[in-house]
């Protein structure tokens, strides 16, 4: 082997450990994309949840705005 063709070698070898290095990187990021995704909830497992919180607040709302009132019409 030449002294060109050592230093080639040498530099192909190093672009393959970065390129090795990258891959597993990003591996490592789609690993973490996934557990994301599979950790978001789903609109069918969410509307149940949305029913009574919206229902709740839609409770509070019309006691205080009752209570308002009674406040308003009473003086």
């Amino acid at each position: 082997m030449s002294e060109l063709d050592r230093k080639e070698f040498r530099e192909l070898e190093r672009e393959v450990t970065v390129t090795s290095q990258n891959v597993v990187r990003m591996q490592e990021q789609i690993s973490g994309l996934q557990r994301t995704v599979e950790a978001f909830v789903t609109k069918s497992e969410f509307a149940p949840v949305k029913l009574i919180v919206y229902g709740l607040a839609g409770g509070a709302l019309t006691a205080v705005l009752s209570a308002v009132l009674n406040n308003v019409i009473a003086k």
